[in-house]
């Protein structure tokens, strides 16, 4: 997955004050989008 800069980089600055990963956000956001699959 290809993702751009800058978008990783506020992505791992918003997960990092939620003491969170990016790996972790993006697992529960393909969660959320596949639920009804």
């Amino acid at each position: 997955m290809r993702v751009p800069d800058e978008v990783w980089e506020k992505a791992a600055k918003k997960a990092a004050k939620e003491d969170r990963s990016v790996s972790d956000v993006i697992r529960e956001c393909l969660d959320e989008y596949t639920k009804d699959q």
